[in-house]
């Protein structure tokens, strides 16, 4: 992946798979924990509108990150299912933002997770 901008450079399929993989297994395993999450972001529109996910592609825009919504009331199982999933929270993120974001991180396959509340 090369560029200079944030999320506009060249990403090849094996890259992108990398992230629409682990996008599933997130929401596989949320899905059997009973946490509510919803994907947004460019990977949202990936899922939602696949007939038309080739445009990011083509306009050069690269999956940077994976992107969640989720409910206040669920952190402490959003916390426990990320460290399951083998993620490390930077619990500096959640305190400057007031508790309202949650970065996971997985240096190992080189993919972070925010998670935006409510």
């Amino acid at each position: 992946m090369t560029g200079s901008s944030i999320g506009m450079v060249d990403q090849d399929r094996s890259e992108r798979q990398k992230f629409e993989t682990e996008l599933k297994r997130v929401i596989t395993a949320s899905k059997e924990a009973d946490i509510l999450i919803r994907v947004i972001g460019s990977l949202a529109f990936q899922i939602h509108c696949p007939m038309y996910g080739y445009l990011q592609a083509a306009m050069g825009r690269a999956y940077t990150d994976i992107d969640f919504a989720a409910y206040n009331r669920q952190i402490k199982e959003i916390r426990s299912l990320m460290a399951g999933l083998g993620y490390r929270e930077n619990s500096e993120v959640y305190i400057v933002s007031q508790g309202e974001r949650s970065i996971f991180e997985k240096p190992d396959i080189g993919i972070h997770i925010d998670v935006f509340y409510e």
